[in-house]
This record gives structure tokens, C-alpha cells and sequence, in this order.
């Protein structure tokens, strides 16, 4: 017997040139988890169930699900400086927030985050590669911290949309009772406007995420999906090609600021970011990066941006090199002028 659906709301009427104009992909609804096809491809690589995972609207969609579902709402232990999003969710899902800090050089110490753990923290918010400083935090201590987290029932979410862009691609981490994990299609295939993302974690824990994003967003984009299918076959080539060319792009945009501007740079340990401090206390970065726009047409983001009040500039440097030198070498002459009218 033929199923005929009458009861979700799929517009199904004739589209005359609206037609031509909509995929047939993006026509229907995907179901709450999304596709299983590409949720056994995400299984495959890293070792999980297909129960393990669960496709949401983004990665930001992702851990404003995660942060929905959690049993207490009290605090948020999260990194600064921090992706903008971090306590803007915590802010609108009514988190208090707690800090601890991150460096691009410095190896991430347990103790950091234990020194601020208590019965009032209800989840630890990792992230490596980090955005935007581009620190790592290797497997071992995102495992230890996970463990030690459990004793205060705060569970581990650990945002690795960058995971891609460090030594760790190939080695996933082992499913952990306490930790759930965010990635994302955006960054890995350069397809943020598909907004598609996915959490992995314990099936029951998936299953109360699935519920608060079904409820925020229904389901996952179904276009993107497909397309996600058809990328998710090739990645082994794309990884390496994408690691070639962000190491190559760190040491030109270190060697550039270093012969023009004299600046103490340190290459990130992963990521797509270089994290430039332009010591001068009295200049605010907001200041600065408009005065980089407006003097060399180069959008850069303010240290501030992401809760820093040194004298600190975000740089994506997953970009050509001939955009990358002549974006580089504009900020380095702006920062000079700045110097000489200070």
C-alpha cells in the first residue's frame, strides 16, 4: 500500500518558477536525528553507533541543544578568551558563567579547571582547537578532565569544529560517559551557510539533545545533508590539502609581522586563526581593527570581541596566500602608523 503523508506540514502545491528555483532536496522535512545514511558515514570515522549521533542545525544550534537539555542551569565553566557564542548562550539559557584562561603556547592544566570546579558548575565548555587563540588541548586531558568532572555531575562538552585542522584528525576520541562532543560540516568542507553540525555522546544523553533541538529548530536541514553525503566520501585528501596550506599560511604571517613590525608572534598550535598581540596598551583593539579597515581595507576582529582586554587581534588565516600577504602585510603597516602616532 502507497503512503500518502497528510499530516506534516510539507507544501506539496504546484511551484510554477518557484520551482526551478528550490532544490528538491530542501522539499521535505528530515527526521529528528537526521539521515542515517550520513549518520553511519560520522559512526564509521569515529568508531561510534549510529545511536551515538545526532545532526543538528549548526554547531552553535548544537550546543544551545546540549545546554537545553542539561538537568541543573546554574554555571558554565568556559574558556576566555572565548568563541562569542559561549556566554551568549550561557546569557539566554540563564547560565551564570565561570572563566578559565587559554593560551595559543601553553599546554591546558588540569588544575585550571579543577581550581574553579564545584556543585554549582553544570557543565565545562572545551575547545580545541581554539577559536580564537588556536590552543590545543590533547585527548589524554580532555579524557582526565571528563573523569574528574563526573565525581560533580558536570559533563564535558567539547566544541571541536577546528578538530580538523590539528594533529588530531585521524585519531578520534573513544565514546566517554561524560563528555559529548560538537563538530560541525561548516568548517571541515567550507559550507557555513548549510548550517549543519552534529553531537556525539551516550545514546541517552543523545536522545535528550535530539529532544531540545526538535524543539528550537526541528529538524536538521535536509539539503545540507545530502550534500554532506556526497562531501563526507572524499575527506582524506581534503584534510591534508587544508593542513598543508594553514601550515604554510602560519609561517608567512609570522615571518610578515615579524620583519615589518618587530612583533612578538607565536604560531597557534592548530586552527584557522593567528592570534596577534600588538602591544600597545593604549590603543583598544576595537580602535585598531577600524583603523585597519579604514586605512587598508582589512576586516580583522578585536581582540574584545571574544573576551580580551589586552592589545590582541583575531586573523583568519585560511585564505589564499596572495590574499592572505596582502592582507598581512596591510596590517602590519597600519599597526607601524599606529605606533608612530602614539
Amino acid at each position: 500500500m502507497s503512503h500518502i503523508n497528510l499530516g506534516l506540514g510539507e507544501i506539496d502545491l504546484p511551484r510554477s518558477r518557484l520551482g526551478n528555483l528550490v532544490s528538491p532536496d530542501a522539499r521535505s522535512y528530515s527526521n529528528a536525528a537526521g539521515l542515517p545514511e550520513l549518520r553511519q558515514h560520522i559512526a564509521q570515522q569515529t568508531g561510534f553507533n549510529l545511536e551515538n549521533v545526532t545532526l543538528t542545525t549548526g554547531a552553535s544550534m548544537a550546543l544551545a541543544a546540549i545546554l537545553a537539555s542539561l538537568e541543573t542551569r546554574k554555571s558554565l565553566l568556559l574558556p576566555r578568551p572565548y568563541y562569542p557564542a559561549y556566554p551568549s548562550l550561557a546569557h539566554y539559557l540563564g547560565y551564570a558563567t565561570k572563566f578559565y584562561s587559554v593560551h595559543e603556547c601553553e599546554e591546558l592544566k588540569i588544575e585550571k579547571i579543577m581550581t574553579q570546579l564545584d556543585q554549582d558548575v553544570s557543565a565545562i565548555l572545551l575547545n580545541s582547537p581554539g577559536n580564537p587563540v588556536g590552543n590545543l588541548i590533547d585527548d589524554q586531558t580532555v579524557l582526565a578532565i571528563a573523569d574528574l568532572a563526573l565525581a560533580y555531575r558536570a559533563p564535558v562538552i567539547l566544541d571541536a569544529v577546528y578538530r580538523n585542522f590539528s594533529p588530531y584528525r585521524e585519531h578520534p576520541l573513544p565514546l566517554h560517559e561524560n563528555l559529548i562532543i560538537v563538530d560541525s560540516f561548516s568548517k571541515r568542507y567550507g559550507m557555513p551557510g548549510e548550517r549543519l553540525g552534529y553531537v556525539m555522546a551516550l545514546e541517552e544523553r543523545i536522545e535528550m539533545i535530539r529532544r531540545a533541538h526538535w524543539a528550537m529548530t526541528m529538524s536538521p536541514p535536509i539539503a545540507a545533508q545530502k550534500c554532506a553525503i556526497q562531501l563526507i566520501t572524499d575527506q582524506t585528501s581534503i584534510w591534508l590539502d587544508q593542513q598543508n596550506h594553514l601550515e604554510q599560511n602560519r609561517i608567512l604571517t609570522r615571518e610578515i609581522l615579524l620583519n615589518l613590525t618587530g612583533l612578538k608572534i607565536q604560531l597557534p598550535k592548530a586552527g584557522p586563526f593567528m592570534w596577534i598581540d600588538y602591544d600597545l596598551p593604549s590603543v583598544p583593539s576595537t580602535l585598531l581593527s577600524e583603523f585597519i579597515l579604514a586605512s587598508e581595507g582589512v576586516s580583522v576582529h578585536a581582540g574584545t570581541m571574544f573576551g580580551d582586554q589586552g592589545s590582541t587581534l583575531r586573523v583568519n588565516i585560511s585564505v589564499s596566500k596572495d590574499t592572505l600577504t596582502r592582507g598581512i602585510e596591510g596590517i602590519a603597516r597600519a599597526i607601524l602608523k599606529t605606533r608612530e602616532l602614539s
